[in-house]
């Protein structure tokens, strides 16, 4: 939902027109045990509010894929969209092997109390990213 981390993250110049608000109904973001991050789940009579993003290349998946490493798992599901449209989208979903607080987590509270820390951490995830490459 971070704009400055999915551009770093993707690799990727992302401008506000490709990203786009939406509701992922039966799912519940918490966050994760011991950690700031979130994570979203199948939990009936929830939805999560966040963003569809237009126009990811395949490197940028994939960079994307290997960010989120093996505590998420992928999965397609519809999202609803501002205009009363429906879309499929990919998302990462907290996979079993992810422990989980029973805490909602916030994006305004990690976005105050985190993100910079956060910010840091994903600039030099990127920069051992592209030295490899």
């Amino acid at each position: 939902m971070d704009r400055d981390v999915l551009n770093i993250v993707s690799g990727l110049n992302l401008g506000p027109a490709r990203l786009r608000p939406a509701r992922l109904p039966g799912y519940r973001r918490v966050r994760g045990q011991d950690v700031q991050y979130p994570a979203v789940l199948r939990f009936e009579g929830y939805s999560v509010e966040g963003c569809v993003v237009h126009g990811i290349t395949a490197a940028a998946a994939a960079r994307i894929g290997l960010f989120e490493n093996d505590g998420y798992d992928l999965a397609v599901e519809r999202v609803l969209l501002g205009n009363q449209r429906s879309a499929r989208a990919a998302l990462f979903a907290a996979s079993p092997r992810m422990r989980l607080s029973d805490e909602d987590w916030s994006f305004e509270d990690w976005r105050r109390q985190h993100r910079s820390r956060f910010l840091g951490r994903v600039k030099a995830w990127a920069l051992k990213l592209d030295r490899k490459q």
